[in-house]
């Protein structure tokens, strides 16, 4: 609803450029899972399997479980939004906040019933409900002073994401429900330090014999004295950002011209141990265990290890040999991911035209540019980067580029 361009609104187009309103609704749907799920699979046995009247004969047997009730999964999204612009430009905004719900999501039962059934189920049921609620913002700012204008723009994004429903697994500890978490959340222990020497380790429960002093110590949730996969819950969020944001800026003054890029994020979350969810184990890395694999250990890893005479560390021992209890995922290994970057700089210099004309060419311009020139992010002490996909396997770093050049128009 373009409201500005009203009857009654026409004394405020002096200072009002735009003023919109708008909604949406729409429905989606996913089918993306096998063919003829509904349908009771058969298969003749390849070789006879019976005897009858004295002839060997073939066998029909099934194949699969059928699900009668399976129908697509849904997703129904609700956006308002609105924009407005004054004073020929000068100041615009635009926002929109979103709602999406997701129902009958398609979802494997594997590993959520006991083996005693023998598999006799459905492969994938509608079986989940999953949320989305966030904002979108963006604000432009642009003026002219003389010779020198410039152009500004920032933006920023939430969205945040939950389990409303799913096919949890019975008998878990109410802790490790995934009802209300966001996709993707990290399963892990809750840590309580180091074992800071023999006292604290006999009086502590602990994940093995194998445990020494130095070593990570973790809560017992379920408070049994032992330290068990029941005694793991949701200790980090999804790696994908909840909030994104960024900046541009683009000003200029007679031949000058500068071009500005910043990203970031924000409510992150990063795990430097290893987690290999579909394997169903977690393992040290490069960032948690010193001499993986014959490595060269991170220096924060040795200076802030554990000793007889550092028992206040805040890293475990150091040791050759590699230590399940400090490999497993808990919140000792998670760390904020949040960043600001300085993406990319640009600044050119526009040659006058008696030059252009001169060389008998239409333009010339000559640059200095700079990408990825700064990042302020608590990861940078670890050696890491905020963008990073994963820890896991090792990744190819950004880099910081500086360059020169002449663009020439002929």
């Amino acid at each position: 609803w373009r409201i500005s361009e009203e009857p009654w609104m026409e004394e405020s187009r002096q200072w009002l450029d735009n003023l919109k309103l708008r909604a949406s609704w729409g429905k989606l749907g996913n089918d993306q899972i096998s063919d003829f799920m509904y349908v009771q699979g058969v298969a003749l046995s390849p070789n006879p399997v019976v005897v009858i009247d004295g002839k060997p004969l073939q066998g029909l047997s099934t194949t699969s479980v059928p699900n009668r009730e399976i129908t697509w999964e849904t997703t129904t999204t609700w956006n308002i939004g609105g924009e407005i612009s004054l004073w020929n430009g000068l100041l615009g905004l635009q926002a929109d906040v979103f709602y999406k719900l997701t129902t009958g999501i398609l979802q494997s039962q594997s590993g959520q019933l006991p083996p005693s059934i023998g598999g006799n189920y459905p492969a994938i049921i509608n079986g989940g409900v999953v949320d989305v609620k966030g904002t979108e913002i963006v604000l432009t700012h642009r003026n002219k002073a003389g010779e020198f204008y410039y152009d500004f723009s920032a933006n920023m994004s939430y969205a945040a994401n939950r389990y409303i429903s799913t096919n949890d697994s019975e008998n878990i500890p109410t802790w490790q429900s995934r009802l209300g978490t966001p996709l993707g959340s990290v399963l892990g222990y809750v840590s309580d330090g180091l074992y800071r020497d023999e006292d604290d380790l006999l009086s502590s429960p602990k994940t093995s014999d194998a445990v020494r002093v130095g070593d990570i110590k973790y809560k017992d949730l379920n408070g049994d004295g032992r330290i068990t996969l029941e005694d793991r819950t949701w200790i980090a969020g999804p790696q994908l950002p909840k909030m994104m944001f960024g900046a541009n800026l683009t000003a200029g003054w007679r031949q000058f011209d500068l071009n500005m890029t910043l990203q970031g994020a924000a409510l992150t979350d990063i795990m430097l141990c290893g987690t290999y969810s579909a394997l169903g184990y977690s393992d040290g890395t490069y960032f948690t265990q010193a001499f993986k694999w014959g490595s060269n250990p991170p220096k924060y890893l040795v200076e802030g290890s554990w000793r007889p005479d550092h028992t206040d560390a805040q890293y475990p021992r150091l040791s050759t040999q590699t230590s399940s209890n400090n490999a497993v995922a808990s919140d000792f290994w998670k760390r904020d991911a949040s960043y600001l970057r300085l993406k990319n700089v640009q600044l050119g210099y526009t040659f006058p035209t008696r030059i252009s004309n001169f060389l008998h060419i239409s333009r010339m311009r000559a640059y200095v540019s700079g990408s990825n020139l700064l990042t302020l992010s608590k990861l940078s002490k670890l050696g890491l980067d905020p963008e990073v996909p994963s820890v896991q396997n090792g990744y190819y770093p950004q880099q910081r580029v500086l360059s020169a050049g002449v663009d020439i128009t002929f």
